[in-house]
């Protein structure tokens, strides 16, 4: 699904790039640098988020611990489940913190599901803290489960 999503955003541009004649690593380029930038876009959101919940101290020692993490920044654009998966992890970090317990719960079952089976040792601590502290009902987070894992 991931690569499928990063196509449809990449083919306006891949097909001027073929339309030119250039060089298909132009069009590599273009895929890596969307997927680098739908990375960053999600570190942002997360970055925002921890700011607002935590304070802006917080969040510049996030920025910072980002900036020094060498595999983050190298992997944010390669085409791996991996990097797939972490787009959708920040933004559900993010949702989380937001207080919008359904779309973290959304958001964490896709990328567990199509991505990284992996994600339910993230997925199930977080999804116990929403049912044991009641940010979610166990019935509102079935159903939210059960119509992302269809859908």
């Amino acid at each position: 699904a991931g690569p499928l999503v990063l196509s449809l955003i990449v083919a306006p541009a891949h097909a001027i790039v073929a339309l030119l004649r250039l060089p298909t690593i132009v069009s590599l380029y273009l895929v890596r640098g969307v997927l680098g930038t739908l990375g960053v876009w999600s570190l942002g959101v997360l970055h925002r988020q921890i700011s607002r919940k935590f304070g802006s101290d917080t969040g510049l020692y996030f920025i910072a611990l980002c900036c020094t993490q060498f595999h983050l920044m190298f992997y944010t654009s390669r085409t791996l489940p991996n990097t797939f998966a972490l787009v959708l992890v920040n933004v559900a970090y993010a949702s989380w913190l937001q207080e919008r317990p359904e779309r973290a719960v959304a958001l964490l079952a896709v990328a567990t599901l199509i991505f990284r089976s992996e994600l339910l040792l993230l997925a199930g601590p977080i999804a116990l803290y929403l049912l044991v502290f009641r940010r979610l009902s166990l019935w509102r987070f079935v159903k939210v489960s059960t119509l992302t894992s269809i859908a």
